[in-house]
């Protein structure tokens, strides 16, 4: 199996690619340039070699960046059998990307969208496209000026929608790839002790005290995006939202009038 992990080198995106290779699989780690050749994508390189593991710099904010990474990938015309949208951000800034769009839309949800689609002829059936989202898709909102927010609200709220907005994103991408046999499908890995929490900051005094407690290890936090990209049992599965291994009834989120606003703003960038 070949996949791509974007954010490979956080917490949980480092875990994902050594978690697949260990179990023979070959790993397209992608990454923002800044971050250039990381000591664990070196590592990963020593253990099991360039036929296995290789590097693609993309800046998910830069759709200038997005493009040139496709299709360098698309040029090669390997096949990719798993692509898994791991990259996040938050920060307490408001920036705006290269295209305008607020940056938590566009490197949480957009750009790596955007990325998945421009690669999709390398896809095939029985391929599957893995969102990570989070337990913060149920405090999102879809603000009507979205993703152009002029006001300066919090990050946690800014997080919030982008998470949201890859939801209602991925409900309408399974449908359109049904036909090609190409499957959707979000993954919560919880809250996992990463540097979103940890440089960010983000939970506030009383938050942290009740969430504190549930706080994962990156290992757990990895493991059903793992399982959504090895396991026989998920074949063919699509249009799900997953947590511990198991589809969680996001039901009311499908459902949700905003869903098609949503597709209407990545079809603008297609």
């Amino acid at each position: 199996m070949r996949a791509i992990v974007t954010g490979a080198n956080g917490g949980i995106g480092r875990t994902i690619c050594s978690g697949l290779l260990a179990a023979g699989h070959s790993v397209i780690m992608v990454s923002r340039p800044s971050t250039g050749r990381t000591p664990f994508f070196e590592k990963m390189l020593e253990l099991y070699g360039e036929g296995r593991v290789s590097l693609l710099f993309v800046d998910l904010a830069d759709t200038e960046s997005i493009h040139r990474g496709a299709r360098k990938l698309v040029d090669q015309g390997d096949p990719i059998d798993v692509v898994i949208n791991n990259a996040g951000m938050m920060e307490k800034e408001l920036r705006t990307a290269s295209n305008g769009f607020e940056m938590h839309a566009m490197v949480n949800c957009f750009g790596p969208s955007l990325f998945t689609w421009e690669i999709r002829r390398l896809l095939r059936g029985g391929s599957r496209i893995i969102n990570t989202v989070s337990v913060t898709v149920w405090f999102g909102v879809i603000p009507n000026d979205y993703p152009n927010p002029v006001d300066r609200s919090s990050r946690f709220k800014r997080y919030s929608d982008s998470k949201l907005a890859l939801q209602l994103l991925s409900f309408s991408l399974a449908k359109e790839l049904r036909d090609d046999g190409i499957t959707v499908n979000c993954v919560d890995p919880g809250i996992v002790d990463t540097s979103i929490i940890s440089l960010n900051n983000w939970l506030d005094p009383l938050v942290n005290l009740l969430f504190r407690p549930f706080i994962r290890r990156p290992e757990r936090g990895a493991a059903t995006a793992i399982f959504l990209a090895t396991d026989s049992s998920v074949q063919g599965k699509t249009g799900g939202h997953y947590k511990d291994k198991r589809p969680r009834d996001v039901a009311k989120l499908e459902q949700s009038p905003d869903t098609a606003r949503v597709w209407d703003i990545f079809y603008s960038l297609i």
